[in-house]
């Protein structure tokens, strides 16, 4: 077999292997104490993986690198009737180029009073909410390129589009408002 159909035939190999391993839902593992005290522990892992024609100066080898692209670990759970919280962590190119010592981020981390519809405190790192699209997530935001002067924050002032700070927010006059 000619060296160049090896990377068409790995990436058609991850292309079959993804789409036969594909589930419909993915399962979170439930910590329950009781009705009011429980936990679910979730993971996302986005592996990467790149191929190379012509990589060395007399152009004959394929080279290539597989790594975790970025992995979460997500406790939610709620600890009495009416606080719940939320951690998240993030960790990006976990053996990239042989290297295995990023840095374990903590992506986002609240606690939530939730006195009635009407009254709902939140405490933590949370997401700035001067724009809209600044309290959403990364993966609504596609037209969104971060690295240009788009989103602008003052240096030092903000963790991931995320401060430390409280929010209070409800529902009133008969969910109208």
């Amino acid at each position: 077999m000619k060296a160049t159909r090896l990377p068409v035939l790995i990436s058609a190999a991850a292309v079959a292997a993804s789409a036969l391993s594909w589930e419909d839902r993915a399962d979170a593992y439930e910590l329950v104490v009781s009705d009011d005290i429980k936990m679910d522990v979730r993971a996302f892992i986005q592996p990467w993986a790149t191929v190379g024609e012509n990589q060395s100066p007399d152009g004959d080898n394929v080279a290539g690198s597989l790594y975790v692209r970025r992995w979460r670990l997500i406790l939610e759970g709620q600890a009495t009737e009416h606080v719940r919280f939320f951690l998240g962590t993030l960790q990006l190119d976990l053996g990239k180029a042989g290297s295995f010592d990023q840095p374990l981020e903590v992506g986002d981390a609240w606690v939530e009073y939730d006195h009635s519809k009407a009254f709902k405190l939140d405490a933590g790192l949370l997401m700035i909410p001067f724009l809209h699209n600044y309290r959403q997530g990364g993966a609504t935001q596609h037209v969104i390129d971060f690295h240009t002067p788009t989103m602008k924050y003052s240096v030092g002032s903000h963790f991931k589009r995320r401060d430390v700070g409280l929010g209070a927010r409800g529902i009133l006059f008969d969910d109208q408002l």
